[in-house]
């Protein structure tokens, strides 16, 4: 699903045409929200995201998102050349299964 729906950004054009708009969904992302929501245990487990079995030589997922891979993102979308509209961008780590 998109973050702004189409008719949004249709209405939102009409008012100049320049204007660009960009849909960032990121996957799991580092940031303490999933501390308050599910608790520190969980939060850990799912930010490390099997990094304990890699170590061991197990199969793991891997390393979740950072805010500086999201920021990364969002610069390169305002690097775009001004006639270049970046839609939307589903944003995952590598090994984020869901």
């Amino acid at each position: 699903m998109p973050t702004v729906p189409h008719q949004t950004c249709f209405q939102i054009q009409e008012l100049g045409k320049d204007i660009r708009i960009t849909g960032i969904s990121p996957g799991v992302v580092e940031t303490g929200v999933h501390e308050r929501l599910f608790g520190a245990e969980q939060a850990r487990k799912l930010y490390a995201m099997g990094e304990e079995e890699e170590k061991e030589g197990r199969s793991g997922k891997g390393r979740c998102l950072q805010a500086e891979d999201v920021a990364e993102v969002v610069k390169n979308v305002l690097r775009a050349p001004r006639h270049v509209q970046v839609h939307d961008i589903l944003l995952r780590s590598t090994r984020q299964t869901n």
